[in-house]
């Protein structure tokens, strides 16, 4: 999964050179480490150049000119004996294989990195000429262009071919994920549950859905989720997540598969706090993109970011989960990530719809599902069932359904009567 460059195919930018070519982040990821193990200093690229010289599917790996001969030397070591830590360190067995269902920019991203750990990958979608033209491209021109898929990745669109597989992978959007699991074959299986949100009309929570879809137990379910945008996992940007099971031996099993130099992945025991922040934070990136959209500044959305903090713990409490899971990854790092990049699709509807576009042509325009809108409207509603006070996230329900115009609901939100701020102390007084 890379090569060593021969003299004619080296480019010199700088004080570096291009001494190998890598055919995904994870195997540039090894390549550099093993050069560094050799106090060579290596980087893919050199930080004023761009991430990817070549082209967008494979990626230089630069050394210093004056270390050439000797990065050269410890190449060709590495290339006689090459064998990808990633297959030491998991303990899959040669004919075990991960299903990966969804082949949009997050069930993409999934499947890469599985693959580049020489984990053998069928990869669902739904479209057979998507998925034919995966097959033959190895990249998802459509979502996820940028990432070149390894070998180990088998695209497909048939669900049959998911039937050998131990762990399956779930990364349809919330409102598909039933009909989807209702269609897969039968399986002793480890679910992963990679979508956010919640059911759209039932509110239900996904763990929820797929017991019932699935006929599994939840020790048998995981929920893999953190601020993880699809475009920077492929990149092998460093990042975090969290794979959260009631059974400590499942969390851990979905730990060991996804761990990379570049995705550190934790554990955490709070179903239902890891996904309510997963979803919930989707609706306040929305309330993010409005903020940023009507002109406001930065004391506007660390104000709109807090206050929705403290109203996902509000409702994740009423549901059952811990409050201080919402300080965490799942939490808070998710609530921040979303809110502030411009590659969140929930950021990017609401700042559209800010600026006077419906949100079905801002929905058109994004051409990908943004989970905050339908889990917005059924959030509301179960809020309101359970007596659970969100007064931001029902406001940016009602601007979505078209209930309340945005000036209206800023309005409502600014003139509410005076609060306490404190409502949660983890440490007994």
């Amino acid at each position: 999964m890379w090569y060593l460059l021969g003299d004619e195919e080296r480019v010199e930018m700088g004080d570096y050179v291009a001494i190998a070519v890598a055919e995904n982040d994870m195997s540039a990821t090894l390549v550099r480490d093993y050069l560094m193990e050799h106090k060579i200093p290596a980087v893919f690229p050199p930080s004023s150049y761009p991430i990817y010289p070549l082209e967008s599917a494979r990626i230089r790996i630069w050394v210093p000119k004056r270390l050439i001969a000797q990065a050269e030397a410890v190449l060709k070591e590495l290339e006689s004996g090459w064998v990808s830590d990633y297959e030491d360190e998991a303990n899959f067995d040669e004919e075990d294989c991960v299903g990966v269902v969804g082949a949009g920019s997050w069930g993409t991203a999934l499947a890469h990195l599985l693959g580049s750990k020489g984990i053998r990958v069928w990869l669902w979608g739904r479209n057979p000429g998507q998925m034919e033209a995966l097959a033959r491209t190895r990249r998802n021109e459509r979502y996820l262009p940028d990432a070149l898929l390894p070998d180990t990745v088998q695209p497909t669109c048939e669900l049959e071919r998911l039937s050998e597989c131990r762990v399956v992978v779930l990364a349809v959007p919330s409102g598909a994920l039933r009909a989807v699991m209702n269609r897969l074959p039968k399986l002793d299986a480890l679910y992963v549950i990679a979508t956010k949100g919640l059911e759209p009309h039932t509110g239900k929570l996904l763990t929820e859905v797929a017991q019932e879809s699935l006929g599994v137990p939840m020790e048998q379910l995981v929920v893999l989720s953190g601020p993880n945008l699809a475009v920077e996992l492929v990149r092998g940007i460093p990042t975090a997540s969290v794979a959260s099971s009631v059974a400590c031996a499942s969390a851990e099993r979905v730990q060991e598969l996804f761990m990379t130099p570049t995705l550190r992945v934790y554990t955490n025991d709070d179903v239902v706090g890891v996904e309510l922040g997963g979803a919930l934070k989707n609706v306040y990136a929305i309330g993010s993109g409005m903020s940023d959209g009507m002109g406001f500044g930065d004391n506007t959305k660390g104000t709109l970011l807090t206050r929705g903090l403290a109203e996902m713990m509000r409702f994740g409490v009423a549901m059952g989960a811990c409050p201080e899971t919402f300080i965490g990854l799942t939490g808070v790092g998710d609530l921040f990530a979303t809110a502030v990049s411009k590659l969140s699709r929930n950021y990017r509807l609401g700042r559209a719809v800010a600026q006077g576009k419906t949100v079905d042509t801002a929905l058109a325009e994004l051409g990908q599902v943004a989970e905050g809108y339908p889990t917005a409207l059924v959030a509301k509603q179960r809020a309101q069932a359970l007596g659970v006070e969100m007064p931001l996230l029902s406001a940016i329900a009602d601007i979505l359904s078209g209930e309340r115009a945005m000036q209206e609901a800023l309005h409502s939100l600014m003139t509410r009567p005076p609060k306490d701020e404190r409502e949660f102390r983890f440490v007994q007084e």
